[in-house]
């Protein structure tokens, strides 16, 4: 699908989505809990499906209704061989597999061309007693999980460490030992819904230890700063979009949001229960996405319309998401009309006023980019077209029709 993005200002009220993260960590908390668990205000979009597909193979039950989810958990069976397809989702696959290697023997997972290319990093090696390899479009491991004291080091992503944590409980008197720093990082958002499931954590000298068992919940899923990001950054272009339903002190990573926009010069305000962006002033910026870099896209984008000089820092992570996101953020905003530069591990950007527009660029079906892109709504001369815009399902099925309802001009061709 491609969307033609037309030149109009974004005004109005919006209610952030409930948060992917939150979603699908319930889901397998809650899956992991013998017994009946209620999951509230959860997001439906394509990541939290492959995440209820896969569970489904392990024997949960779900009821899916429009403003909840009924879990019927159930402790996973040691098995010799279990065969699951998680196509695009990453954090399905790489927060899945530490639990269920304490269980099965032999696991097979068919998945995307991009998806291998996603898992081929350093941090694959730190997963001890795992044989692992790549054959025939499935990642195939072998082995099981060994316990005692687990160390992990995350390199690329946290997501595999988010796996430990789930398979704690499963491995009595065994330990995480990392010196990743937890507070405000995703492997903390799972410490805190692991213990909305029953599971206490100490952690203390670089150790983590997990008491307890899973246990059925009733559990409300919070909105999403991730998505939430890009009408809070398309506020800055128009004073009268207000973005509600985020929880202000949310443990969510791109929370740190607001600490960016107050390094790009954008003020901002909480006030009954919105949230407000104001123009930015004109200001020479560096920050830092290393542990943020879900908002890289939408960042840069503003960036390439606000006055000054940004230096955006800490892309090393972004090659290994849906796309190459580094490298296609900087040449869809370079097409546009920003003078965006993009270094070995650093993109420095100088603001214009407006860009062009007038082009065709490809967001290679990453669901931060074509929204990222979209929001520029407010600072283009000519219209624009989104190629692979059909990619926001992902993350926010609704976004186009929030864009719409928002003054948003688009048409898909």
């Amino acid at each position: 699908m491609i969307a033609k993005i037309h030149p109009s200002k974004l005004r109005g009220e919006v209610s952030a989505p409930p948060s992917k993260s939150h979603t699908q960590r319930a889901l397998l908390a809650s899956a992991f809990a013998p017994g009946k668990s209620l999951i509230y205000n959860p997001l439906f979009c394509d990541d939290t499906r492959e995440t209820i597909r896969a569970l489904e193979k392990l024997g949960a039950g779900f009821e899916i209704y429009p403003d909840r989810i009924i879990v019927r958990g159930r402790k996973p069976e040691r098995r010799d061989f279990l065969s699951l397809e998680i196509p695009a989702s990453g954090s399905t696959l790489r927060m899945l597999v530490p639990p269920l290697k304490g269980f099965v023997e032999r696991l097979e997972i068919k998945t995307t061309p991009r998806m291998l290319e996603r898992l081929a990093s350093p941090d694959l090696e730190q997963l001890a007693g795992l044989n692992i390899s790549f054959r025939d479009g499935k990642v195939i491991l072998e082995g099981r999980l060994q316990g005692g004291s687990i160390s992990i080091e995350p390199v690329v992503t946290t997501q595999w460490l988010s796996g430990l944590i789930f398979a704690l409980p499963f491995l009595p008197g065994s330990e995480i030992r990392t010196s990743y720093p937890l507070a405000g990082s995703y492997p903390a958002l799972t410490l805190e819904v692991a213990q909305a499931f029953g599971i206490n954590f100490r952690f203390r000298n670089g150790s983590l230890r997990a008491e307890n068992h899973y246990l059925p919940a009733e559990y409300r899923v919070e909105g999403d700063y991730s998505a939430a990001a890009n009408w809070l950054v398309a506020g800055s272009f128009s004073s009268d979009l207000r973005v509600g339903g985020l929880n202000p002190a949310s443990q969510q990573p791109d929370s740190q949001l607001f600490a960016h926009l107050s390094a790009l010069g954008v003020p901002h305000k909480y006030e009954n229960g919105y949230f407000s962006c104001g123009a930015p002033k004109p200001l020479a910026a560096e920050i830092d996405v290393s542990r943020t870099p879900d908002l890289f896209p939408v960042l840069a984008a503003l960036a390439s319309v606000r006055p000054g000089v940004t230096r955006i820092s800490g892309l090393k992570k972004l090659k290994y998401k849906e796309s190459d996101r580094a490298e296609m953020t900087a040449r869809g905003l370079g097409m546009l009309g920003a003078d965006i530069k993009l270094l070995t591990e650093e993109a420095v950007i100088v603001g214009k006023e407006m860009l062009a527009g007038g082009v065709e660029i490809d967001a290679a079906g990453d669901h931060r980019l074509i929204m990222a892109f979209a929001i520029l709504s407010g600072k283009i001369k000519e219209p624009f077209a989104i190629r692979s815009a059909e990619g926001v399902s992902k993350s926010y099925p609704d976004f186009f029709k929030t864009f719409l309802s928002l003054g948003g001009r688009v048409e898909f061709l």
